[in-house]
């Protein structure tokens, strides 16, 4: 048992805690709508920053903060913070790389409240010590108009650097180019506006390189023993190479996108687009051809020439109707068949798939109980796996008995469909290649190329999946085929078609129900061969001397369906079965990452 006294000592302890930590943590967040950096390079090297950055707080917060990065013997010196509107306490942290400054707010002269829900503008103010080069040919200034370490996207940034000289005899690169909004340069200023800076891993750099006479002493430059000009132009150049290199390699990338999302479009139109046959009626009450169930499974479904587990199924209900099995009983749990072995045994009619059916049933045969063959037995004791492979191998056969592959060419060109595979699989492909791509590479045009390629990736995925009919297409004999059965379909489905033109006789919803099953709608059928007859008047001994009539009137039909829809799916893994670099101070800086200034802030 717990003591009452400790348990209320850890409460105390933990509300103090609470209350200590809760100056320091906020609940609040923001962004950041504007930047406005204005700096100025004086003649001794010394770098005059001033920089206004525009919160929009929501929630309450205790302040914002800023780092600054140093290396080197650099250092800030005369730094002043204004809030205008509201009061503030500057606190200045030397960190490892550098300064973090801390700028509480508050909304009243005493510094009681917190600052919530308002737009506040900081103005930090500052000297930057040895962050302009001198060279031996040249002097550069390297700046970081913005940090890579900021959370918060930047709406609008305004930057302007004077430099104590002409403009026109200096030379400037804005890294990176492409998120440049507008750039303007004066006798001695270089204004750039940038735009929806994004919160990322990118320095906003702009580099100057002007003559040394620009400056009447280096006591507040960093003085570097090297020429550098050559060096700096090449570098440039390089980068922007690269940069252009990699723009045209993303607008490539972009077309080959475009290129490959319509390549769909095409195939389906050169190969996919059905001929057009004109039937005089939009039903037919007899079964259109004498082609077994398998090989009409077969050619109708979408997969046009793939057997599903419906062939299988029409298959045994067929060798029912014909006589060859017999129903001892059947219900919703239970469906009980026997070999009628006194047909069975003169066999020559059976084909071979017909044969291999039988005999894997017999394979379930109860010796001590008539060789009667129990439908739920067989799901017991079945291994879904074995069944799978049977079924594999008994599609073969079907195959090879019925020529499936010469009467499947005979009504379908499957051009198209392998034309679409092929180019689902290069749009899987390269939709994924493109989408890293298009986040590594990064530059211009990385928004829609990530946007194609994701597109192109889905309808990629998508079309894989497709059955064959929707980019290979019937021949005219095929669409008068499939037409015909889609005609009977639409009878044994309609009740309405059903009770206004019956069958010709009883007996020949058996043969309702071996088509039905081959052609998927099984389900529906029996429910309208229930319907209809409840309005006849048969006697149970006339019911049941057609061997289909009862399985279907008395659920053992659908009994049977979930069964080897059971069989026919493989067991899951889940299922109970077995089975901020600086850059380098005194030295050259690399583009992006060897200057001065950027760092990032937040508020706390």
């Amino acid at each position: 048992m717990f003591n009452k006294k400790y348990v209320k000592y850890f409460i105390v302890l933990s509300a103090i805690l609470l209350m200590m930590l809760a100056p320091i943590y906020s609940l609040g967040d923001y962004s950041i709508t504007n930047v406005n950096e204005d700096m100025t390079v004086l003649d001794d090297g010394t770098a005059q920053i001033t920089q206004t950055i525009t919160y929009n707080i929501t929630g309450e917060i205790n302040g914002v903060y800023r780092t600054i990065p140093l290396s080197g013997n650099q250092s800030i010196e005369n730094l002043t913070v204004t809030t205008p509107g509201y009061y503030n306490e500057l606190e200045v942290q030397n960190t490892s790389t550098g300064q973090e400054v801390k700028v509480w707010l508050y909304k009243d002269k005493e510094k009681t409240q917190k600052v919530s829900d308002a737009i506040v503008n900081v103005t930090y103010h500052y000297n930057f010590l040895k962050g302009v080069k001198i060279y031996n040919d040249i002097a550069e200034v390297q700046y970081n108009v913005w940090g890579n370490s900021w959370d918060s996207e930047v709406g609008n940034l305004h930057s302007t650097i004077t430099i104590p000289g002409s403009m026109s005899e200096a030379q400037y690169w804005l890294n990176p180019p492409d998120i440049v909004k507008s750039q303007k340069v004066t006798s001695n200023s270089l204004i750039t506006e940038y735009e929806n800076i994004a919160s990322d891993d990118t320095n906003v750099e702009q580099r100057i390189i002007m003559p040394k006479s620009y400056f009447k002493s280096y006591d507040n430059a960093d003085v570097i023993n090297k020429d550098a000009k050559e060096i700096i132009i090449a570098d440039e150049k390089k980068y922007q190479d690269g940069i252009n290199n990699t723009n045209n390699a993303m607008l490539l990338i972009l077309i080959a996108d475009l290129i490959l999302i319509i390549l769909p479009i095409i195939i389906y139109f050169k190969y996919g687009r059905e001929h057009k046959i004109n039937f005089e009626t939009n039903y037919l009450t007899d079964i259109p051809y004498n082609d077994s169930p398998a090989v009409v499974n077969a050619l109708t479904n979408k997969e046009c020439g793939d057997i599903t587990i419906d062939a299988f199924q029409a298959t045994l209900l067929n060798l029912i109707d014909r006589g060859y099995l017999k129903i001892i009983y059947s219900n919703e749990k239970d469906m009980v068949l026997k070999v009628n072995y006194d047909k069975y045994t003169d066999n020559t009619e059976l084909l071979g798939y017909e044969n291999s059916l039988i005999n894997y049933l017999r394979e379930f045969e109860d010796e001590d109980n008539n060789d009667y063959i129990s439908l739920e037995y067989l799901k017991d004791n079945e291994d879904p796996q074995h069944f799978i492979k049977y079924f594999k191998s008994w599609t073969s056969t079907v195959r090879k008995n019925e020529k499936l592959n010469e009467k499947t060419v005979k009504i379908f060109n499957d051009k198209g469909y392998w034309d679409g595979e092929l180019a689902a699989i290069l749009g899987i492909i390269f939709g994924f290649l493109a989408i890293c791509a298009g986040f590594i590479l990064g530059r211009i045009y990385a928004s829609p190329v990530i946007i194609a390629s994701v597109i192109l990736f889905v309808e990629s995925l998508i079309i894989a999946r497709m059955p064959s009919v929707y980019f290979g297409s019937y021949t005219i004999e095929g669409c008068e085929y499939v037409g015909k059965w889609n005609l009977f379909k639409n009878y044994i489905k309609d009740y309405s078609l059903i009770k206004e033109y019956p069958p010709q006789s009883v007996q020949i919803w058996g043969k309702y129900l071996v088509y039905a099953t081959a052609l998927g709608c099984a389900e529906s059928v029996e429910k309208n061969m229930r319907k209809y007859f409840n309005t006849l008047n048969l006697s149970e001994d006339e019911f049941y001397s057609y061997p289909l009539l009862g399985v279907g009137y008395d659920m053992g039909f659908l009994m049977m369906f979930s069964i080897f829809n059971h069989l026919n799916t493989i067991p899951t893994a889940n299922s109970d079965n077995s089975f901020g670099d600086l850059g380098s101070f005194g030295d050259i800086g690399d583009i992006g990452g060897g200057g001065f200034g950027g760092g990032g802030g937040g508020v706390f």
